[in-house]
């Protein structure tokens, strides 16, 4: 999946700037952030062991050479941490904190770089804030840098026009695993992968 993402990157800069020559190690992305979501504490160890020494060796099978700064985060939902304003006055109609609040510290883990974010208004009850917890870094962002990357992100989501609980990127994988499990299994449990519309692979991000 990793060739197949740097492939379609290198294309789509080849076409915006309309040369054909460039080289692929010039349009190659310097860096990557990777937003891992649907793995607990337990798993942290398992995760560094396994699957980020496997995106590091995609990128060297896909062009030689090339060792992306890479950025490993994971994003959850699975706790059971809220988060309230002291000052009434500091909270929306509900009562929850402002969207865009950032707790990095004293109900944080004690060694892990880790920080709640509460980037989405919950129109209903109590608002649950998204955890996120950064596991390898060797872009070298400053805390600050990185939680305002992953509120925008927040906002990017084209299904609505409010932010979302976590990083619209994450939010597209759900959908994307989702609909392949749709088209993948039938209901007597046989794989069935029907073939997609040489148009829609002119438009990638086709979700209903």
């Amino acid at each position: 999946m990793i060739k197949e993402v740097l492939e379609d990157y290198c294309n789509y800069r080849k076409k915006k700037k309309r040369s054909a020559t460039k080289c692929v190690a010039s349009l190659l992305p310097p860096c990557i952030i990777m937003y891992r979501d649907g793995v607990s504490e337990s798993q942290f160890e398992r995760v560094l062991k396994w699957e980020l020494p496997k995106i590091k060796e995609a990128c060297a099978e896909f062009q030689t050479g090339y060792q992306p700064k890479i950025i490993f985060a994971v994003v959850g939902k699975r706790h059971h941490t809220r988060l309230f304003p002291e000052n009434p006055k500091e909270a929306d109609k509900n009562g929850n904190c402002l969207v865009g609040t950032v707790i990095d510290r004293k109900i944080t883990h004690p060694t892990l770089n880790d920080f709640y974010l509460q980037s989405h208004y919950a129109n209903q009850g109590t608002a649950r804030p998204s955890h996120y917890t950064i596991l390898y870094d060797d872009i070298k962002l400053t805390t600050d840098e990185f939680q305002c990357l992953s509120n925008s992100l927040c906002h990017n989501f084209q299904r609505t026009t409010s932010s979302v609980s976590i990083p619209a990127p994450t939010y597209y994988a759900h959908l994307t695993c989702t609909r392949a499990k749709m088209y993948l299994i039938n209901s007597n449990g046989t794989i069935n992968l029907p073939k997609v519309h040489p148009n829609l692979k002119k438009y990638p991000m086709y979700f209903m």
